[in-house]
């Protein structure tokens, strides 16, 4: 469930700065309902405000910043008061934080890359090569749109960095987190097809080359896909495991780390403990509802091929 607030975060940050690219004061009214809506849907709304603000100022908006500024304040106010935060899991401390700190920005940019080494890497390459190709074009002031929503993304991963590094780099894996990493690689690929495309080669010479990488990259998606295809049956699986268990009755524990192999331990038991109890705050409070379970929603087709992994 926390992966969900992250794709409203994503389209209404990319909404609010191309507003604002507008300059004009009907985009600037919507561009502040976006940022109200990006804030409400994630705590990283807090650091598009930021990147607004900067942008605000470079186009010499004074009197807009001051409003912007206001009702980020106004939605922090509102943040006080409501919100909620959860928890991180207690684990043993990591061998290097100091390291982790550094790494975790660039393991979070490359995340598309599914592994951590791998996407470390890639995260090494691609920040550096953001800058290079945001200067060959000329800046925030020549392309403000990429250059800003970058902006936005490098922040977030700097953000997310301070607060989760201690957890190791592995969780910077996490699938919300890969559609910045996604985000980030698109903004990279039109700075450099808008590079190109104002270059003196010939297009002749240019498709051969951007044919080819679109095929690596569909290559690459395939694969991925199937491999996500796998992980998306195992948690509905555990899914249905764990709506049986609070059907059969509501005051169990719903989440149960008996339910995934390899987990099995002390610490991971305080885990279980503290989701347990976020989970009966969430439904005591009416911030989630358990949806029913029968076998209208889960077919006998979905049982059959799946009672094995069910059972285990």
């Amino acid at each position: 469930m926390d992966g969900l607030m992250h794709h409203p975060a994503i389209l209404f940050a990319i909404l609010t700065i191309v507003l604002l690219e507008r300059n004009r004061t009907s985009t600037f009214a919507v561009a502040c309902v976006s940022l109200v809506l990006d804030i409400a849907a994630s705590g990283n709304g807090f650091f598009l405000a930021m990147v607004g603000l900067a942008f605000l100022l470079q186009l010499r908006r004074l009197r807009w910043a001051i409003i912007w500024c206001a009702v980020t304040l106004a939605m922090a106010g509102i943040y006080a008061v409501h919100f909620h935060p959860g928890f991180l899991p207690d684990r043993p401390p990591i061998a290097h934080p100091t390291l982790a700190l550094l790494l975790y920005p660039f393991a979070f940019l490359g995340a598309s890359g599914m592994y951590t080494p791998r996407s470390t890497i890639a995260g090494l390459i691609l920040v550096p090569l953001f800058f290079v190709l945001l200067w060959r074009r000329g800046g925030f002031r020549a392309v403000p749109i990429p250059g800003y929503i970058g902006a936005f993304i490098l922040i977030t991963a700097a953000g997310v960095s301070a607060t989760r590094h201690t957890l190791g780099l592995g969780t910077a894996m996490a699938p919300r987190y890969r559609m910045y990493s996604i985000v980030f690689f698109i903004l990279i690929y039109t700075l450099l097809v808008d590079l190109a495309v104002r270059s003196s080669i010939p297009v002749r010479k240019l498709a051969p080359a951007f044919a080819l990488f679109t095929i690596v990259c569909l290559a690459f998606n395939l694969r991925m896909d199937r491999f996500a295809a796998g992980t998306l049956w195992a948690r509905k699986i555990l899914l249905v495991r764990h709506l049986q268990r609070w059907t059969a009755d509501p005051n169990s524990n719903s989440v149960s780390i008996d339910d995934y192999p390899g987990f099995k331990s002390p610490e991971m038991r305080v885990v279980e403990n503290k989701a347990n109890l976020e989970m009966r705050y969430a439904i005591d409070h009416a911030l989630y509802i358990p949806p029913p379970i029968s076998q209208d929603i889960y077919n006998r087709d979905f049982w059959f091929r799946h009672r094995p992994a069910l059972k285990q």
